[in-house]
C-alpha cells in the first residue's frame, strides 16, 4: 500500500504546472481539514470489542476525528471523540466519551498527531483519498477514519 501511495504522489508531482509570474512551481497541498468518522479498529468494523470477561464487556461504538487547519494546510489542531460502552455483569450499561485534542502536522501523505505538546507524536497516520489510517505509537491499534 505504501508503494501505491508513493506512486500516486509521484504522479501528482509530475503534473504540476509552471507559472508565468516567476512563482515557484510544484504540487499544491490541498486541505485535509474536516470530520473523519471511525470505521474500524484493527480491521474490525464498529462496534469494536475491547474486552469481555465475567465482570462485563467494553466496546468502542464509534468516534470522530476533526482536523482544523492552522497557519496553512499542512498543520493545525485536532479533536478526537471516541464513544465507549461498558456493560457490567448485571446488564447495566455505562456510556462514556473520551476526548483528546492536540496538534497535527502533515508531510505529503503522512501525518503526526501530538496531544501533549512535547513534539513527540502519540500517533502517526497515512492519508489515502478521504481515509486516514492511524497507528498508535508503542503498538497501539490501527484505526481507519473516513471523511
Amino acid at each position: 500500500m505504501l508503494g501505491r501511495i508513493s506512486l500516486v504522489l509521484l504522479m501528482v508531482g509530475s503534473v504540476a504546472c509552471s507559472s508565468d509570474d516567476g512563482e515557484p512551481t510544484g504540487p499544491v497541498e490541498t486541505s485535509i481539514a474536516g470530520v473523519y468518522n471511525l470505521i474500524s479498529v484493527d480491521g474490525t468494523p464498529m462496534p469494536y470489542l475491547i474486552f469481555e470477561d465475567a465482570t462485563g464487556k467494553s466496546e468502542c461504538t464509534g468516534g470522530s476525528l476533526t482536523l482544523t487547519n492552522g497557519t496553512g494546510v499542512n498543520r493545525g489542531t485536532f479533536v478526537t471523540r471516541v464513544q465507549l460502552r461498558f456493560e457490567d455483569a448485571t446488564g447495566t450499561v455505562h456510556n462514556n466519551e473520551r476526548i483528546i485534542d492536540g496538534a497535527w502536522e502533515r508531510d505529503g501523505s503522512s501525518l503526526t498527531l501530538d496531544d501533549d505538546g512535547d513534539n513527540q507524536p502519540e500517533a502517526t497516520a497515512t492519508l489515502s483519498g478521504n481515509r486516514l489510517t492511524l497507528n498508535g505509537v508503542d503498538g497501539g491499534p490501527t484505526e481507519v477514519w473516513e471523511k
